[in-house]
C-alpha cells in the first residue's frame, strides 16, 4: 500500500505537464467539491430526493394494465421462456 508522500509524489508527477492554468482548474473544480461537501445536508425529505436523484419516474398516464398490454403485444416471441 502506497504511503500518503508517495500518492502525493504520484499525483505530482501526473500534474507536472499540465499548463498552469489546467492546474488552476483542477484546483478551482477540488476547491468547490470541498467547499460542497462542507454545506450542511438537508434531512428533510433524503429519501425522497435520493429516489428522485437515483431513480426514474413515469410521467405517463398509461395505467400498468396498458403498459403491460403494449409490451405484450409488441413482444417478439408469444411463448414463455423456459429457463
Amino acid at each position: 500500500m502506497p504511503t500518503t508522500y508517495g500518492v502525493t509524489n504520484w499525483y505530482m508527477q501526473l500534474l507536472s505537464p499540465l499548463s498552469n492554468s489546467e492546474k488552476l482548474s483542477i484546483i478551482n473544480g477540488l476547491s468547490a467539491s470541498l467547499l460542497e461537501s462542507a454545506k450542511p445536508k438537508k434531512q428533510k425529505n433524503a429519501t425522497k430526493q435520493m429516489l428522485a436523484q437515483y431513480y426514474g419516474a413515469w410521467a405517463g398516464t398509461e395505467s400498468a394494465d396498458d403498459i403491460m398490454r403494449v409490451i405484450k403485444e409488441n413482444s417478439a416471441s408469444r411463448e414463455p421462456l423456459n429457463f
